[in-house]
């Protein structure tokens, strides 16, 4: 849900498609990700999932006015530090990935259309991450590389990351 939400904040319409669409094959009706686009307050999702989704919006829309609050509202419906930080991770993956997907011009109707224009994202990755090994570091080995540094930050430090961020944003910090 998070990947969707923030792709459809970034109005990554190749992103926001494809995860809408997986969601779907998962049961969730697609007509519940327009609605948390329009109003998130009184979208038919789970109250446990609101106060995480308004974090990781206002992460992808305005992400130095992060507050102990907006973590607040998270840890009071449940979830825990670790938990936070996961998501925090999952829109971060996001925002880059729909950053990438737009500046290589990436689009649904690109992509059914088979223009090479446009080329389709997942055909230049395979392309990319299969050829020309030897010249230079390719953008699937950035992909790979990024997710990994992701992945990394989030199991490793993400419990001091979470307690610098709370303290940075702290009333009175600074």
């Amino acid at each position: 849900m998070i990947a969707a939400h923030v792709s459809g904040i970034n109005a990554c319409a190749y992103c926001y498609g494809a995860h809408t669409r997986i969601a779907s094959d998962f049961g969730i009706d697609k007509a519940i990700f327009d609605d948390m686009q329009r109003d998130l307050d009184s979208a038919d999702i789970p109250a446990k999932l609101k106060p995480v989704l308004a974090y990781a919006a206002k992460l992808t829309t305005t992400p130095n006015r992060v507050s102990v609050g907006d973590a607040q509202a998270v840890y009071d419906v449940g979830w825990d530090e670790r938990a936070l930080c996961d998501r925090v991770v999952v829109c971060a993956l996001f925002n880059f990935m729909n950053r990438l997907v737009e500046g290589t011009g990436c689009s649904p109707a690109a992509e059914a259309a088979g223009e090479d224009a446009h080329e389709p994202l997942m055909s230049y990755l395979a392309r990319v991450t299969t050829t020309d090994r030897n010249h230079h570091l390719r953008f699937g080995q950035v992909m790979r590389n990024a997710t990994l540094l992701l992945w990394a930050l989030s199991r490793r430090k993400s419990a001091l990351f979470c307690r610098q961020q709370t303290e940075r944003h702290a009333p009175g910090a600074r």
